[in-house]
């Protein structure tokens, strides 16, 4: 029994520090969007980031899977549950590209700290609708949830006085979808092969905003060009990397714990904004960041 435990404390530790490094990633990919945002709209860049994922993701897994089968001849992916895969990656799709449109639609009306603040709202929404799937709600997430949602506020504070606008309604919506997503990768991660669930996941969404894109926004090479690099950076680094982490650690942990590590999102989104837009940070909003970080390491290590 204690062999068990100590497993699956190592486990939940992997698990967190692969997550964490995804929240650096998500963090800084909020500069990065804040940039494309000044060139392109939220479809277009949505659209073109998900199609670098896809891009990279579906000769990712096919290499993945020859080595597989180099290794272990007896392994064969067409054996591989694909309706699991297949539905899996349309629902996650779909809730992400709400998600994801949201919270681009918003970085234009908010600073980096207060979208990483509010979208990381989704650790209050995750655990109220975990329970509705039949997940527990221990005491130390209770208490995790109260002491992040401290630190987030005093994130968020701006002049003594806790604003909200047009940008921000849009990352709280955004939250609630993230929460859905949050859910629903670790109901189908632990199913099926966490790098193909991702790419169809950012198939999904590449088909469905290309189409509204082209509808709605038109977009022109030229501005198409201007926020190429940040395109790319969260294509990459963002879609690829970080959301193949978040699916492979939900597999080893429940969606509360994941929930409460990812608001670390809203730490770094403020530290890349002060680095790269000059936007600072206040004695109050630091003391927020230490909060939501001592959230997290109690949600893992207790």
């Amino acid at each position: 029994m204690n062999d068990n435990f100590t497993k699956n404390k190592h486990r939940t530790i992997i698990a967190a520090i692969l997550l964490l490094v995804a929240t650096i990633f998500w963090g800084s990919a909020f500069v990065a969007q804040d940039i494309g945002a000044r060139y392109v709209g939220t479809l277009t860049f949505t659209a073109l980031r998900s199609w670098i994922a896809v891009a990279f993701l579906f000769p990712l897994s096919y290499f993945l899977d020859k080595k597989k089968m180099k290794a272990d001849p007896t392994f064969d992916p067409s054996k591989e549950d694909k309706a699991v895969l297949i539905k899996g990656g349309v629902i996650l799709g779909i809730v992400l590209l709400f998600a994801t449109g949201l919270q681009q639609a918003g970085i234009p009306y908010t600073t980096s700290a207060e979208a990483g603040f509010l979208t990381t709202l989704y650790v209050v929404f995750t655990p109220i609708l975990s329970l509705f799937l039949g997940y527990r709600l221990k005491k130390r997430f209770i208490f995790c949830i109260l002491l992040s949602l401290s630190g987030m506020y005093l994130l968020c504070m701006s002049g003594g006085k806790f604003h909200l606008g047009i940008g921000d309604i849009l990352m709280i919506a955004c939250a609630f979808f993230f929460a859905l997503q949050i859910i629903f990768n670790g109901k189908y991660s632990p199913k099926t092969d966490p790098i193909k669930l991702t790419a169809v996941q950012f198939l999904v969404i590449a088909i469905i905003a290309t189409v509204l894109m082209f509808i709605v926004e038109r977009p022109s090479g030229a501005d198409v060009l201007k926020a190429l690099p940040a395109i790319l950076y969260t294509g990459f680094f963002s879609n690829c990397i970080a959301y193949t982490l978040q699916i492979v650690s939900q597999g080893m942990m429940p969606p509360q714990t994941a929930s409460i590590i990812m608001t670390m999102e809203s730490v770094f989104s403020s530290i890349f904004g002060f680095i790269f837009l000059h936007q600072t940070l206040t004695p109050i909003q630091i003391l927020g960041c230490v909060l939501m970080f001592t959230s997290m390491v109690i949600s893992v290590l207790i």
